[in-house]
């Protein structure tokens, strides 16, 4: 009996782990989905043509992955933007407003 208990102790602890490795995997690829979908929907909606404004997306992108600034902060900016910004000046005026509320909360992109 005493052997019949331990085995389903471990049985039951490796089925634990397998599920705990299971989901740290789905987190992963899940922040690195969302962190790609940042990037697109920065590129698509600021219209991001030149070679400078995609390197700021790929940069505010990799503060955001790296928790050195908010998504929310990035997104309320982008929203801002598309809503008042005529479509040539979205991308200038996204970095310039960015820049300022980053500097704000203390960061310097």
């Amino acid at each position: 009996m005493r052997k019949f208990h331990l085995i389903l102790a471990l049985l039951v602890v490796c089925v634990l782990l397998l599920q705990g490795f299971s989901v740290a995997n789905r987190s992963t690829s899940a922040n690195a989905a969302n962190v790609a979908g940042l990037q697109d929907t920065l590129l698509n909606g600021l219209q991001a043509r030149t070679p400078g404004d995609r390197a700021f997306v790929k940069k505010t992108v990799h503060y955001v992955e790296h928790n050195k600034l908010t998504r929310k902060i990035v997104m309320e900016t982008f929203q801002y933007v598309r809503k008042k910004v005529s479509p040539k000046r979205r991308a200038t005026t996204f970095q310039i407003l960015l820049r300022r509320r980053a500097k704000a909360v203390g960061v310097t992109i």
